[in-house]
């Protein structure tokens, strides 16, 4: 460690003196080392966690930050870094303006300190390597025989020194001496050249083999005689084994990378490809000829691909998509989804290295692409078959089924209804004058109109048989066994009102006959859900209550709301109706009160005044006219009444 936590506690305390202010040197796991409050040391701060885990290069907390969380001071923090190593983290908690100096006052103290140790650290490693060096020195005579080798090579090699002394370099070698470099060797000691950097091998006393090098220049005595060569040698062994396992992690990257699925790419901090696989390639630029190599830039790669013309988003704007995509690269945000020639669909991921590089993968979803259109396609289809068979169920029948609310099985269960019955009076004699498409198109407008009046007060609509309608209210959803009769009775009075506003409609088709509904509502206890087959089903109701609403209907007059005394006594509060007296139902051993809905209580104004007859035609809503509207109707019907009195005089 190049510095102490004794001296880091001192530039703590220190500081601390100088400043009022909690200063705090914090180690690599974000927990304090030391600290100007003693009381903090061993804590752990989850912002300089951050920074030591490089994150952030920061961390600040202002005073209302230290406000909101207790645990949090109000400072600043920046990391101790040597020789790109983050070692410490420097926290100073004092007002920010204060904490921010203070800060790089001792970072800069620290780091001073570290260096002053580093630098007396490296010097005696120097002094040792000196001492102890793994060079010799070596002298031959003018034979190119070795006459003289230092003591240190006897110590590296392991050998005695008559092993050496008397013999020729070659006579030591295990190399093949008839090699070109050997042969280039030999040469320049016959012709006395100086040479620098020979390499070789030799064994070693105990058989190993040891790679060496050595320098050389000639010697001369006195009288300018070639004398020999003296010069020094070197152990290079761990750097060759070291350069040897560099070369094959080397082509082991290289294999490894090969072998990734996806196309692989890794840029350096200046945006230069660096290495890259087959895949990459093939995937940019196949079968166009187009060099990829280590060294382009990033934005060349890109121009290149859009030059090809397989990336639709850059045809007729090649500049706008480099600049959208250079800021993809740059912001390294989400993987992103590209479109290329030909239907592919890539998946590009980019991450940022430690060194500011950038790794980059393309996978191939091509595949992906095509099952998800597939099964949009194939979902589209169901929504509209589903649509489609939608309209042969009630909405909440369709909504629960389909909602997984409703299992279709058969099954069925006991609930509280309020029924509906209607139908038209007098319907068959009307369809005998009728032309069968005439029919079909009045049934279907009967039908469609008092459909969407029943589906606005949220009933349940059962089935039609020819122009009768089965309605229910209570199941799949039910507001309260006495909301769903209110709201049966306001849809048959809404029913009655429009095939008022329908007769006109009507007359316009050849009916010179009013066509009148006539309509049975109770409220009783049915069996509903599903019956039929497990291949054939149908979700309905049974019961006696069922067949005495349909009584009901049967016994009610053209244009009657007929009901039970069990509806009765839920909607009194809210509709005017009348005692029609009993009548006899099959299956109910009594007789059964009935009363007709005449209006409702709460809107009498809103009521419409209707009258029709042979020569006779009303119509009157006084709650949609104006103050004129209704001076001049009075007018029209007070002259009418005089023409009227008239007549019988």
């Amino acid at each position: 460690m190049l510095i102490d936590t004794q001296q880091l506690q001192q530039i703590c305390d220190q500081i601390s003196e100088e400043v009022d202010a909690v200063v705090s040197i914090f180690a690599d796991k974000g927990e304090i080392l030391c600290s100007s409050k003693r009381t903090r040391i061993g804590a752990f701060h989850p912002g300089v966690a951050k920074v030591m885990a490089g994150e952030i290069n920061r961390f600040e907390a202002s005073a209302e930050d230290a406000a909101a969380n207790p645990e949090i001071l109000e400072g600043a923090a920046l990391p101790i870094e040597l020789d790109g190593e983050r070692l410490f983290c420097v926290s100073v908690s004092a007002p920010l303006a204060v904490a921010r100096p203070y800060c790089r006052l001792v970072k800069h103290w620290v780091v001073s300190l570290m260096q002053e140790r580093a630098l007396a650290a490296s010097e005696t490693r120097f002094r040792d390597v000196a001492e102890s060096a793994g060079d010799w020195i070596w002298e031959m005579n003018e034979d190119l025989r070795f006459s003289y080798l230092s003591p240190r090579y006897f110590e590296i090699f392991q050998v005695r020194p008559d092993a050496i002394i008397g013999k020729t370099r070659s006579e030591l070698a295990v190399v093949d001496v008839k090699h070109e470099s050997w042969r280039d060797h030999e040469a320049k000691l016959e012709a006395h050249l100086p040479f620098r950097d020979f390499a070789y091998s030799v064994k070693n006393g105990v058989g190993e083999t040891r790679h060496v090098k050595i320098h050389g220049k000639p010697i001369y005595d006195a009288d300018g005689e070639f004398a020999g060569y003296r010069g020094t040698g070197y152990d290079v062994t761990e750097q060759i084994d070291m350069a040897r396992a560099l070369g094959r992690a080397q082509r082991l990257l290289a294999d490894s990378i090969e072998t990734i699925p996806e196309a692989f790419s890794l840029f350096d901090s200046e945006d230069r490809l660096v290495v890259f696989n087959s895949k990459y390639h093939a995937l940019l630029f196949e079968d166009i000829g187009v060099d990829l190599a280590p060294g382009m830039t990033f934005e060349t790669v890109i121009r290149e691909c859009a030059a090809t013309g397989r990336v639709p988003e850059a045809l007729g704007r090649t500049e706008e998509w480099v600049a959208e995509r250079l800021a993809k690269h740059r912001e390294l945000s989400d993987p992103h989804i590209q479109l290329r020639g030909e239907g592919r669909w890539l998946l590009v991921s980019e991450h940022r290295t430690s060194d500011g590089g950038t790794v980059a993968l393309y996978s191939d979803i091509t595949e992906i692409k095509q099952h998800e259109q597939k099964l949009a396609e194939k979902s589209h289809a169901m929504e509209q078959l589903s649509n489609q068979l939608a309209k042969y169920l009630s909405p909440q029948i369709y909504e629960s089924i389909f909602s997984g609310r409703q299992e279709v099985k058969l099954n069925s269960r006991r609930r509280k209804l309020t029924v509906f019955f209607s139908d038209i009076v007098g319907f068959t004699e009307t369809a005998d004058r009728l032309e069968s498409e005439d029919l079909t198109e009045l049934l279907n407008h009967y039908l469609s109109e008092m459909s969407e009046i029943a589906l606005s007060y949220g009933a349940t609509i059962d089935k039609y048989v020819g122009d009768a309608i089965v309605i229910f209210f209570g199941d799949p959803e039910s507001n309260g066994v006495k909301q769903d009769a209110l709201q049966c009775a306001r849809m048959a009075l809404a029913m009655q009102q429009r095939m008022g506003d329908l007769q006109q409609t009507w007359r316009d088709i050849g009916i010179d006959r009013p066509l009148r509904c006539r309509m049975g509502i109770n409220t009783g206890f049915c069996t509903v859900g599903n019956f039929g087959s497990e291949n054939r089903m149908d979700y309905t109701i049974i019961g006696s209550g069922v067949n005495l609403a349909s009584r009901l209907e049967s016994a009610a007059k053209p244009g009657e709301i007929l009901i039970s005394y069990e509806t009765f006594a839920l909607i009194k509060d809210e509709f005017q109706c009348e005692e029609r007296g009993e009548i006899d139902v099959r299956g109910i051993a009594y007789p059964v009160a009935t009363y007709a809905i005449i209006d409702a209580q709460n809107e009498p104004a809103a009521r419409p005044e209707r009258a029709d007859g042979a020569n006779f035609k009303l119509h009157l809503e006084p709650a949609k006219m104006s103050v004129e509207e209704r001076a001049a109707a009075a007018q029209r019907l007070r002259e009418a009444l005089e023409r009227l009195s008239g007549d019988t005089n």
